[in-house]
């Protein structure tokens, strides 16, 4: 079955445990470097810890290109 529609809430990119792990994350046919997208941080009693936010918009951007790839089972390529 085809996804028809995929929303992603941009508050959440996976732990650094992964990358400290050297992860390598797999979603459908698609596969990334957890690297490439993971940060440290966290919310916490309705507080960001950790860097800035507007720092991990190029990680979630990535982030959703990946999660769009593994979901993207007709072509395996990214399409806007």
């Amino acid at each position: 079955e085809n996804v028809k529609f995929f929303a992603l809430k941009p508050c959440c990119l996976p732990g650094i445990v992964h990358a400290k792990r050297h992860e390598i994350f797999t979603i459908g046919k698609h596969s990334f470097e957890a690297k490439t997208v993971c940060a440290s941080g966290k919310w916490a009693n309705k507080q960001w810890k950790g860097p800035p936010r507007a720092h991990l918009e190029h990680r979630f951007q990535t982030w959703a290109e990946n999660l769009f790839m593994g979901v993207n089972v007709e072509s395996g390529h990214k399409q806007k």
